[in-house]
């Protein structure tokens, strides 16, 4: 489109030019007009059409931003679920300034992002997610949590040391058709390590020591900052029925919904 309008408007342009030029030329034999005076009119009149058609095309585009811009935002309340991320348990990916301070003994949580959520019946591997781990913690306090897709149902997960004797592990997944694969892992900021006793959580060691087989329903979560993650290490394979949806939109702190749109459409 754009390059069929470009061709028009050079040739609109052209016959512009010899239109006016040619009344000129006309005013010149009338009214006793030089030809600089002739040429000084005529590219008068050019720029001034130039000016005119500049400005409708960049009222055109304001006028098409904003008609996608409202309804890219309708769109998203009526199909999607906004959530305030409050933790740390994904950084860097989500929540990378998210900051906890304590102002007169209560706890202000600072530079919160926001993700928009699509339910689904089933999720793929590497898909962020959000899941209700109440039933899984037995706390009042426990609710959603948002996590990583790891591995997928009817899989094995394992945690195995990157070296003999080392405390950093990776993750060692193999799949329904019997394939074993170890997860590259590029969304981490830091290798993944064991810095706790294990021993006092049973699907943590249960998960290192002979991996973990997932139900056909089940689904193995992990955050990206697994430092301070609390996640299937701990609470075991989160059933698919927990999980209320995977984030389509993440809004950073600073930014807009329009923004997080545009960066999902252009990447």
């Amino acid at each position: 489109m754009y390059g069929n309008s470009k061709k028009y408007n050079i040739f609109l342009f052209c016959r512009l030019h010899f239109f006016v030029y040619t009344i000129s030329m006309s005013l010149l034999e009338e009214d006793n007009l030089t030809v600089e005076e002739a040429e000084q009119m005529a590219g008068h009149t050019v720029k001034h059409e130039n000016e005119k058609h500049r400005s409708s095309f960049l009222a055109v585009l304001l006028a098409v931003f904003a008609v996608l811009f409202v309804t890219s935002v309708f769109i998203t309340q009526i199909y999607l679920t906004p959530m305030v991320v409050i933790g740390a348990s994904m950084q860097p990916t989500i929540n990378a300034k998210y900051q906890e301070i304590v102002v007169n003994g209560q706890t202000q949580y600072k530079y919160t992002d926001t993700v928009y959520l699509r339910e689904k019946s089933t999720y793929n591997r590497g898909e962020i997610v959000v899941a209700n781990v109440q039933s899984y913690k037995q706390e009042e306090n426990a609710d959603y949590y948002i996590k990583r897709v790891i591995a997928l149902p009817g899989e094995t997960v394992r945690l195995i040391p990157q070296t003999t004797g080392s405390n950093i592990y990776i993750i060692q997944i193999t799949d329904t058709n019997g394939n074993t694969f170890l997860l590259n892992e590029t969304y981490l900021s830091e290798p993944m390590q064991i810095v706790i006793d294990v021993s006092a959580y049973p699907w943590y060691t249960k998960v290192i020591e002979e991996g973990i087989t997932l139900e056909k329903d089940q689904y193995y979560l992990l955050g990206d900052n697994r430092k301070v993650s609390e996640d299937s290490r701990f609470l075991g394979p989160i059933s698919v029925t927990h999980i209320t949806g995977h984030v389509v939109l993440h809004v950073p702190y600073g930014r807009t919904l329009f923004y997080a749109i545009l960066q999902k459409i252009f990447g």
